[in-house]
C-alpha cells in the first residue's frame, strides 16, 4: 500500500509550504521537492506531473532570496520547463505570463543593478516573440513592465532615468493601440518617478514634476486611469529632497499645499508626505535657503503632531534637519530643539537607535 506521504496532493502542499517561508534553505528544499516530482514524473509516475502551480511557488521562493544567483537559477527553470512543454513531455508546464511576471520579479530583486535592469527587458522581449511567433499566452502585460521599471528603480543607475521614462512612453503607446493587457497605472508612474529619484541624474527635480504634471492634465481631461495618488505626489517630494537642488523644500511643500486643497482622500498627505518634506528641507545644502528651510520643516512637524499620527521616522528625520539647518555654534536651539523633539518621540513611544543616533549628532555633548 503506497504511504500517504508518497501522494501528489502532499507533494504539491508542501512545496507550498516551503515556498512561503522565509527560512534561508527554503529555496533549496523546495527546488529538491520539485525535482522530486519530476523525475518520479519522468520515470513513469503520473500523479507526480508537475504544473504551473509548483512552477510558479519554486520561482516565488527564489525571488525572495535577493540575489543575482536567482535570477540564473530561474532563468534554467523557465528554459528546461518549456523545452517540455515543447516536446510533448509535459503539457502541463505552459508558459504563461504569470510564470514570467514571477521570473521578472526575481529578477527585479536580485540586487544585481544594471545588469538586472537590462536582464528584465530581455525577459519581456523574450515574452513578446514566445506570445507573437508561437501564440503561447505569456505576452507581457501592466505587472510585467512595472517589474522592469522596479529593477531599474533598484539599479540606482544614471542611465535608468531615460530608461523608465522610455518604457513607460512605449506602455503608454501600446495601451493607445489598443494593447488591453498593457495599461500604465498609479504604480507604473510611482516606480518610474522612484527611478528617477535614485538614479542621481542632475534634472530628476524637474523630470519628476513633469510626469506629475502629465498625470494631472490626463486625469483632467477624464482618462481615470492617469490619477495621481497621495503615494506618486509623495514619490515627486522625495525626490525633489534626493535632487539637492536648489528651492527644493520650498517647491516641495508647494506640493504639499496644493494636497492639502484637493478634495480627493485617495489624493490627500499623510504621515509620509509630511516626512518627505522634512527630508528635502533636511537636504538643503545652499546656505541662503537653510533658515526658510528650517521654518518649513517646522511647519511640517506641527501638521503631522496636529493632524496625524508620527512614526519614528518623523522623529529621525525631523532631528536630521535641525542638524543640517541649525549652526553648529547655536548650541541653545540645537538643545532646546533636540530636547522638545526627543521628549515628544519617547512620549509617543517611537525611540530607536536612528532617532538616538541623529539626537546625538544634533547635541553631542548633552
Amino acid at each position: 500500500m503506497k504511504a500517504y506521504t508518497d501522494s501528489n496532493v502532499v507533494q504539491n502542499f508542501r512545496i507550498h509550504i516551503w515556498a512561503r517561508t522565509s527560512l534561508p534553505n527554503a529555496h533549496e528544499r523546495v527546488e529538491t521537492l520539485y525535482k522530486e516530482m519530476e523525475s518520479r514524473y519522468l520515470s513513469g509516475d503520473n500523479s507526480f506531473k508537475p504544473n504551473n502551480v509548483i512552477l510558479n511557488a519554486l520561482i516565488t521562493s527564489f525571488a525572495r532570496l535577493g540575489n543575482p544567483k536567482s535570477q540564473d537559477s530561474v532563468d534554467h527553470l523557465l528554459k528546461t520547463s518549456l523545452d517540455m512543454f515543447r516536446t510533448g513531455k509535459n503539457d502541463e508546464l505552459v508558459p504563461t505570463t504569470i510564470l514570467f511576471n514571477s521570473y521578472l520579479a526575481t529578477i527585479a530583486k536580485s540586487a544585481g543593478g544594471i545588469q538586472s535592469a537590462q536582464k528584465a527587458e530581455q525577459v519581456i522581449l523574450w515574452m513578446e516573440e514566445l506570445h507573437t511567433k508561437e501564440k503561447l499566452p505569456c505576452g507581457p502585460d501592466t505587472i510585467s513592465y512595472n517589474a522592469c521599471l522596479d529593477a531599474w528603480a533598484r539599479s540606482c543607475n544614471p542611465k535608468a532615468a531615460d530608461r523608465v521614462e522610455a518604457i513607460v512612453e512605449h506602455m503608454y503607446q501600446l495601451r493607445q493601440r489598443g494593447v488591453e493587457r498593457i495599461s500604465p497605472d498609479s504604480y507604473t508612474f510611482n516606480t518610474c518617478i522612484n527611478a528617477i529619484a535614485k538614479s542621481g541624474v542632475t534634472n530628476s527635480m524637474e523630470r519628476a514634476e513633469r510626469i506629475l504634471a502629465m498625470l494631472e492634465t490626463r486625469f483632467a481631461d477624464g482618462d481615470l486611469t492617469m490619477k495621481p495618488t497621495t503615494r506618486t505626489y509623495t514619490c515627486v517630494i522625495d525626490c525633489l529632497a534626493k535632487s539637492g537642488e536648489y528651492q527644493a523644500a520650498v517647491r516641495a511643500e508647494g506640493i504639499f499645499l496644493q494636497m492639502l486643497t484637493l478634495d480627493d482622500p485617495s489624493r490627500k498627505p499623510n504621515t509620509h508626505t509630511a516626512n518627505a518634506v522634512i527630508n528635502a528641507c533636511a537636504f538643503t545644502r545652499f546656505e541662503d535657503e537653510k533658515v526658510k528651510a528650517f521654518h518649513i520643516a517646522l511647519r511640517m512637524y506641527d501638521w503631522i503632531l496636529s493632524n496625524t499620527c508620527p512614526d519614528s521616522y518623523t522623529f529621525t528625520v525631523m532631528l536630521s534637519a535641525c542638524c543640517r539647518l541649525l549652526h553648529y555654534n547655536d548650541l541653545p536651539s540645537r538643545n532646546h530643539y533636540g530636547r522638545e523633539i526627543f521628549n515628544t518621540c519617547q512620549t509617543l513611544g517611537h525611540v530607536n537607535d536612528f532617532v538616538l543616533k541623529k539626537l546625538h549628532q544634533l547635541t553631542p555633548y548633552t
